[in-house]
């Protein structure tokens, strides 16, 4: 106030730091804006947004097999919906977890189709078993749109 002849002694005798006369919000040397970060649970899987626009997001999704395969090996696919979309480049990777029994050789890969977009990937699983579950969990980290 202006009842204080010298503020930033003041500010220095009260031995606050730097961060006592910055602003907040979301920009370069601001105090981080907590409302700004949110996160998403679900049984499924969650997301984790961070200012600016960074998104971590996870799940975990099952896949069975068809009832018909190839030299032996089985597999199927199916579409996941991101809760936030990406733009420009993002980074998706799964893992197939083992489903039991000898030489199973269970994968998990991605593909990318005409039915998938910044806010979907195709993730695809086989095994040398047909009607098998075979859990895969993922992980996707880029810029939300």
């Amino acid at each position: 106030g202006a009842d204080i002849p010298d503020p930033a002694l003041f500010v220095k005798n009260l031995g606050l730091g730097e961060a006592a006369e910055r602003g907040v919000g979301t920009g370069e040397n601001q105090l981080p804006d907590m409302g700004q970060f949110k996160a998403n649970v679900g049984s499924s899987g969650f997301s984790i947004f961070f200012p600016p626009n960074n998104v971590i997001q996870a799940g975990k999704v099952n896949i069975t097999t068809k009832q018909s395969g190839a030299d032996g090996v089985y597999e199927n696919s199916l579409i996941v919906s991101l809760a936030y979309a990406y733009k420009g480049f993002h980074l998706v990777i799964p893992v197939a977890h083992d489903v039991g029994g000898e030489g199973q050789l269970e994968n998990a890969w991605l593909g990318v189709s005409a039915e998938t977009d910044s806010a979907r990937f195709q993730v695809y699983a086989s095994c040398r078993t047909a009607n098998t579950v075979i859990p895969v969990t993922w992980l996707a980290i880029g810029v939300a749109n």
